[in-house]
């Protein structure tokens, strides 16, 4: 009778049990679901770092304003930043400032964004890479109507859409925007410039609002990738001031411009490793005096004397000056310092310059590619 009893005041608890996860939310739903299996969804992302071109398009991929609505488009003359997951992960893909929506789904006319500071309102995307420097993505959020979906350019349009077929997107750069660099700060009037950039870039070098040379870094697939070298058109003028770097990279980014301090000294141009002195007295650090081999350490044969001289013809004054002051130490370089420190931040001259070579740097950017 007791077990009887039991049983049915235990059967009304059984169908509470079932639906408690539902009536609880959510979470609780996820705690009684068995853990996921390895999956594109348990892939964890890698997020990478570029800029993207639609192959057959005027320009890069920027977000900008489509009747009041923020979209991809793809004729800005310079890309915004796109971080990315890597090929064979799945992660919010963020243009700029935005991410592609959760909301976005079949039918839409361009794809929706939304704010990529708010990570949930962004769509998960699987990454493939069909070529080298070429990704697609694929909408794989099982939560979005859009999954599934490809993102790719409209039909007769120049904005990206989710829809059933996808476009090949080219990276035009991959990694930040690097800032130029210059290798050398103590050079001849004759020298040469070089240093490294983003590769692919377009790099200028002026003075005071005047172009001293320009040059492009070596692309991303060269042995020297992002190395630059160009000469000064004009011999450089002797004395220590700033040059400064600008550079443009193949999306159309411009790195913020670089001031560098340099030194340019005759002095500088010296390849043989000499002593740039007189020449009177021979240097003491360089190496031992002949002697005739009695002495020690290589000194004069009647007194060992380090630093003293043998040489025919030496004047004689200098083993007297050998012998009663300390050797010299070698020299610890071949170059003129001013010790001149350069003055403050950039005025607003510099400023003023820095946009005008950007534009520069545009016209010439869109030259290039239009050629």
């Amino acid at each position: 009778m007791n077990r009887s009893r039991r049983a049915r005041l235990a059967l009304p608890l059984l169908p509470a049990a079932a639906i408690a996860p539902i009536l609880l939310g959510p979470a609780a739903l996820a705690e009684s679901l068995p853990s996921p299996q390895p999956g594109s969804q348990s892939t964890a992302a890698t997020t990478l770092e570029g800029t993207f071109r639609v192959a057959g398009t005027p320009g890069f991929v920027a977000v900008a304003d489509h009747d009041g609505q923020p979209v991809l488009d793809t004729r800005p003359v310079a890309a915004d930043t796109a971080h990315y997951p890597a090929p064979g992960t799945t992660g919010p893909l963020v243009v700029g400032s935005k991410c592609l929506s959760a909301l976005n789904g079949p039918g839409l006319p361009f794809a929706l964004l939304s704010d990529a500071a708010t990570p949930s309102g962004c769509l998960q995307v699987r990454t493939t890479s069909p070529a080298a420097h070429v990704v697609r993505f694929t909408a794989d959020d099982p939560f979005s109507p859009a999954d599934g979906l490809e993102l790719g350019l409209q039909e007769d349009g120049l904005l990206l859409v989710l829809g059933t077929a996808g476009s090949d997107i080219e990276l035009v750069t991959e990694g930040p925007v690097a800032a130029p660099t210059l290798d050398d700060t103590e050079l001849a009037p004759d020298s040469a410039l070089s240093g490294t950039a983003t590769p692919g870039a377009h790099v200028v070098v002026a003075r005071d609002g005047v172009v001293v040379c320009e040059a492009d870094a070596a692309d991303r697939d060269a042995d020297d990738a992002g190395h630059w070298t160009c000469s000064p058109t004009d011999a450089l003028t002797e004395g220590s001031y700033t040059l400064e770097l600008f550079s443009s990279t193949p999306a159309g980014q411009l790195a913020p411009p670089v001031p560098v301090e340099v030194v340019v000294t005759a002095e500088a141009g010296a390849s043989d490793g000499s002593d740039p002195g007189d020449g009177a007295v021979t240097d003491p650090g360089d190496e031992p005096s002949p002697g005739d081999g009695s002495g020690a350490a290589g000194g004069t044969g009647d007194t060992g004397t380090p630093g003293g001289t043998d040489h025919a013809g030496a004047p004689d004054t200098a083993a007297a000056v050998a012998d009663t002051a300390p050797a010299a130490p070698a020299p610890q370089g071949r170059l003129a310092w001013t010790g001149a420190e350069v003055t403050g931040p950039l005025t607003a001259a510099v400023a003023l310059l820095a946009a005008g070579i950007g534009v520069m740097l545009h016209r010439r950017r869109r030259a290039r590619s239009g050629s």
